[in-house]
């Protein structure tokens, strides 16, 4: 048996790479192609020409066509969220979630489950409805009445954030709809080619339904493959949708936080963030149960303008922990970024916040993430807040003081 989950990701990290170098991505000979070509004798070997195999299951969120991926393999089945086989088995029903809940005492938090993890549409003909498994696995080894999105840190965004930055007026009206809770009408589907991605119509939407940022509701035929009507699933999807979409309402704040960064002034990013934390968290109504969360997100949606020059990592392990936002720029030229958040309810506590918040840096040395390939400098920033009010500490390192 040979077991493949996310076949698709180098094939997205190489567009992304090649996106990043400038490369041409239908010249032979860039990184995007070899990566194409690797995965295609890999595949092809694993599947066609291995006279051990029984039976394979491959996972994705795209069918890159036009790639010639799987060339040549026989009897491969293709199923997707629009396809009624299987359907049941993307995720757990609510039979299979009522029996957990059963098992851990923990039918009271039934509601609550549903209304964070639920509301998954898989099939056509034949619907299922069915719950995030992981979420409701995560959310059972650490029960709470404050449930968390534990979806978010499950994969990679840069090719979606790219996709997201490129948004016309029209799909900034779609998204508010959608984080409306509303439901919009497009033309998607689930078979599209790399190369010509980003001249592809509905792109997104399609990338947001194969991903799991939506749902469908309804469909008939479309042009493309079908007419889909969408909607965010449920409240768990809702919020980590924020990181999305949560600059798009704010181009120029956000631009000059941005150029901030870049050029490695830390003073005007501090005085920019609490400028635009101000007027923009009022739209994502912070609550006091997590509070984090919402200045994560916001600043995540943010820095999905500069996957083109950064890749932005959020929660992931470097060093003896895992900072909260790293910035690893294409450009060694480019400072790279440290982030780590501290929340305090006491407004006069704001700076020593901060301060903790980069003494962790320091103390779990997030910054080994830099130590192969440093950049001109790292910034280090340590930011606490309070509601709606910011404090930014910083540190540089640079690079002779790297080790």
């Amino acid at each position: 048996w040979l077991l493949l989950d996310e076949y698709d990701r180098p094939i997205h990290e190489a567009y992304i790479r090649s996106k990043q170098q400038g490369e041409d991505i239908g010249r032979a000979g860039s990184y995007y192609d070899e990566m194409a070509s690797f995965m295609r004798g890999f595949l092809g070997e694993a599947l066609k020409g291995n006279d051990f195999l029984f039976r394979s299951v491959i996972t994705g969120i795209l069918r890159v066509a036009k790639e010639d991926i799987f060339s040549g393999v026989n009897n491969l089945g293709v199923y997707g969220v629009l396809d009624d086989r299987f359907a049941r088995r993307f995720g757990f029903t609510q039979a299979e979630v009522d029996e957990l809940l059963r098992e851990r005492g923990l039918e009271h938090r039934a509601e609550l489950i549903r209304a964070w993890y639920d509301g998954y549409r898989f099939g056509e003909d034949e619907p299922a409805r069915v719950y995030n498994p992981w979420s409701v696995i995560s959310y059972l080894g650490h029960p709470s009445d404050n449930p968390k999105a534990y979806w978010v840190n499950t994969g990679g965004l840069d090719l979606l954030q790219r996709l997201a930055r490129k948004n016309k007026p029209q799909d900034r009206e779609a998204m508010r709809t959608l984080l409306a809770g509303g439901g919009i009408e497009k033309d998607v589907s689930d078979s599209m080619p790399l190369r010509e991605l980003e001249d592809w119509k509905s792109v997104l939407y399609s990338m947001l339904l194969t991903s799991g940022y939506v749902t469908p509701v309804s469909m008939r035929d479309g042009i493309l493959g079908r007419f889909v009507k969408l909607r965010v699933p449920n409240t768990e999807v809702r919020k980590v949708f924020q990181r999305l979409t949560a600059s798009w309402f704010y181009d120029t704040p956000a631009n000059e936080l941005l150029a901030a960064l870049r050029e490695g002034r830390p003073e005007e990013f501090a005085r920019r963030l609490d400028v635009f934390a101000r007027a923009s968290l009022s739209y994502f109504d912070i609550q006091p149960s997590e509070p984090e969360w919402v200045y994560h997100m916001l600043l995540l949606g943010i820095l999905s303008h500069v996957v083109d020059e950064y890749r932005v990592r959020s929660n992931r392990e470097s060093g003896d922990g895992r900072p909260d936002i790293l910035l690893i720029p294409a450009d060694r030229n480019l400072p790279g970024v440290i982030m780590e958040f501290k929340q305090t309810e006491a407004r006069d506590e704001l700076e020593q916040a901060a301060k903790q918040a980069l003494a962790q840096i320091q103390a779990k040395n997030y910054g080994a993430e830099f130590a192969d390939h440093p950049p001109k400098g790292v910034l280090q920033l340590g930011i606490g807040f309070c509601g709606k009010q910011t404090h930014v500490c910083h540190r540089w390192v640079r690079r002779e003081d790297q080790p």
